[in-house]
């Protein structure tokens, strides 16, 4: 049984625009208000608080299955082993300032969760991790995710991963 989080109340002034906006959209997403500010400002402090310093931009699902599609398998492996391990080492550490399993899955999860990717884990006996991505950006987006991994957990995790790839899944499995 998990503790409840230790909560405060606290009041803020907002234009009647942004309160309607708000009561809609936590409707919408059939949530209290209270709830939706607490996932807005979660998401914030997660995310959205770094992505301007580690260089992140939106860029259409569409877009990066369409670039990624036209790419070769050696171009995709170059990329993922020079600017790609670089840049999720690098985003990792800015975030949690160290890295190991636990901060690279959280950063990775964040990630995922608020690039509308689908991501799942699960632990058994544990110590077992899984970890199971639906992308839906197609097979060289899974196999430059599986090479950055693999790299990552090699490099500076210093563990064994066991990653498989479909056109729109990735299966991460690890033990702690």
């Amino acid at each position: 049984m998990s503790k409840a989080k230790k909560t405060r109340v606290i009041t803020f002034r907002l234009d009647e625009e942004t309160i309607e906006k708000l009561k809609k959209e936590s409707e919408h997403q059939d949530l209290s208000i209270n709830n939706f500010v607490n996932l807005i400002l979660k998401r914030y402090f997660e995310w959205d608080i770094y992505e301007t310093s580690i260089e992140m931009i939106p860029v259409a699902k569409s877009i990066l299955r369409e670039l990624f599609n036209n790419m070769t398998k050696e171009q995709i492996h170059n990329i993922a082993m020079g600017s790609g391990k670089k840049s999720v080492r690098d985003i990792i550490l800015f975030i949690t300032k160290k890295i190991d399993a636990n901060t690279f899955f959280s950063v990775y999860k964040t990630r995922m969760k608020n690039s509308a990717v689908d991501i799942k884990h699960t632990v058994e006996n544990v110590t077992n991790h899984t970890y199971i991505i639906k992308h839906d950006l197609g097979q060289n987006w899974s196999f430059f995710q599986k090479i950055i991994i693999e790299s990552i957990f090699h490099e500076y995790i210093k563990k064994p991963i066991d990653i498989k790839i479909s056109e729109n899944i990735v299966i991460i499995k690890y033990d702690e």
